[in-house]
């Protein structure tokens, strides 16, 4: 079974996802945490994430407080382990700059966030299918 990690800040896109991979019927976990400090306590397994499983797909949001997802991927990019996993910014920024600098900076897939379900449960299967053959 895959695991993917989502990173972001608002409870109702974390909603949105967990509905869309329900409504895909995919064999996947997931695990979110709301700010880049838990992101990378989860992936060091500290704390109160000592037994989480490495994850297969990380889905990270770009607005964030404390760290935001640019300096999460520097982060990632610079890790032997972690940068082996692929990432794929999930973002309300259609901005030319950010796509550009997440591609630079390690990002595997760019996508804007979705105003509708239905595209949220494609994306979901599409995400499912990607972390599975990880």
């Amino acid at each position: 079974m895959a695991n993917i990690l989502i990173v972001d800040d608002n409870p109702l896109d974390i909603q949105l996802l967990e509905t869309a991979f329900r409504n895909c019927r995919s064999s996947i976990t997931l695990h979110s945490v709301g700010n880049g400090v838990m992101a990378f306590e989860f992936l060091s397994k500290r704390g109160e994430f000592w037994n989480m499983p490495t994850p297969d797909l990380i889905l990270l949001d770009l607005n964030l407080p404390v760290t935001n997802g640019k300096q999460i991927l520097e982060v990632l990019q610079s890790d032997l382990v972690w940068k082996r996993i692929p990432v794929i910014i999930l973002s309300g920024s259609h901005r030319k700059e950010d796509i550009d600098a997440c591609y630079r900076k390690g990002a595997s897939l760019y996508v804007v966030k979705p105003d509708h379900i239905d595209r949220y449960v494609d994306l979901a299967q599409s995400f499912a299918k990607l972390a599975s053959v990880h």
